[in-house]
């Protein structure tokens, strides 16, 4: 955005070459950036077409700095649509109207987060209410305070500046109800994605508060210093509440590890959300409120177990979130040392008797 501008200012050289390196970049970033530059092709026609051969140029040469990885998501196609088929599971129940919606409630979920995600979604996918009123009246006030913003800066900014900003929000919009329709997916519902969107509703609200402000409109200062409290706030509230995994017993798990004092977990976490991969392993141990557990993470076949710590070092051996193929493997090499924690929530999960 910095080096766009810039370089329809500027016109100098410097301006379009950072244009083409930062562009690139973007782009390896989050392929989803291509509708940024689509909002800058359409500003380029509608108000400096002077400028329209070297943006051609720009975005030309753009492209062929991506065309290496271009030509691996081609390749890809099939592994890249079952990784994103869980994207139907938000498009149940879904049509234009709730999709519509969606964008603008979870823009506003973004501002002020006192509630899960998924209890927020599941009043789009299963339409019923899971969240919690304290939420749903922040949101709803936030939409109304981000159409107040687009409004006034219409009505009290430069046509081109209302038109930039209103290109950040309208291509992904259009392209995320569009591909939801025919894909019968619901990613308007998924808000870390609309992360294109939100800026340019964040340029809107900081629009319509600095001249609020500048304007000594006590009522718009006080909202101001409100929603920003609130949004901090929403933040510590939720690292410290809502973990991300879907499985109540990573949580349990995750409490018995942090009352210990020293414990080993030793597992292959193949029953860990999303199959132990990074992100459920990385949730689980985030959920954890200890910094003295170690992690001793094996394959299922592992030999000599006992060979890879030493048992006198920890209060206590636990082996969670574990394959059958593990925990059978275990239960041979070291006997009736492998017991069955005996605590309500918890099943298949074991603990090795340090004795």
């Amino acid at each position: 955005q910095y080096f766009f501008l810039r370089a329809l200012v500027g016109k100098e050289i410097k301006w379009w070459i950072g244009y083409i390196i930062s562009g690139t970049f973007c782009l390896y970033a989050s392929l989803n950036l291509w509708l940024l530059f689509i909002a800058h092709f359409i500003y380029v026609l509608i108000s400096n077409r002077k400028v329209l051969f070297p943006y051609f140029i720009s975005s030309v040469l753009i492209i062929l700095g991506y065309f290496p990885w271009l030509i691996s998501v081609f390749n890809n196609q099939n592994e890249i649509k079952d990784a994103l088929a869980w994207h139907e599971w938000y498009g149940i129940n879904q049509n234009v109207f709730t999709l519509i919606l969606a964008q603008l409630y979870f823009a506003a979920y973004s501002f002020v987060t006192f509630n899960d995600f998924l209890a927020q979604a599941n009043m789009f996918r299963d339409l019923q209410f899971e969240g919690n009123y304290i939420q749903l009246i922040f949101n709803i006030l936030m939409i109304g305070l981000l159409i107040i913003s687009i409004y006034y800066t219409y009505k009290r900014a430069e046509k081109k500046v209302f038109t930039y900003i209103l290109l950040i929000i309208v291509p992904q919009f259009l392209y995320f109800l569009l591909t939801d329709i025919v894909r019968q997916t619901g990613i308007s519902l998924i808000w870390r994605y609309n992360n294109l969107a939100l800026i340019g509703f964040i340029f809107y609200l900081a629009f319509l508060f600095y001249h609020k402000i500048t304007l000594n409109q006590k009522a718009f200062f006080i909202t101001f210093v409100v929603f920003t409290s609130l949004g901090i706030i929403s933040n510590f509230y939720m690292s410290d509440k809502y973990y991300y995994n879907m499985y109540e017993k990573e949580i349990t798990n995750s409490a018995l590890l942090s009352t210990c004092e020293k414990p080993l977990l030793i597992s292959d976490f193949k029953t860990v959300f999303a199959g132990g991969d990074a992100a459920g392993t990385l949730a689980l141990t985030n959920a954890c409120k200890s910094d003295k557990i170690d992690i001793l993470r094996v394959k299922p076949n592992i030999q000599n177990i006992t060979a890879y710590f030493d048992s006198s070092k920890y209060s206590n051996l636990y082996v969670l979130h574990a394959s059958e193929e593990l925990i059978n493997n275990l239960k041979l090499q070291l006997g009736e040392k492998m017991d069955s924690i005996q605590i309500d929530g918890f099943v298949n999960e074991w603990q090795i008797l340090n004795k």
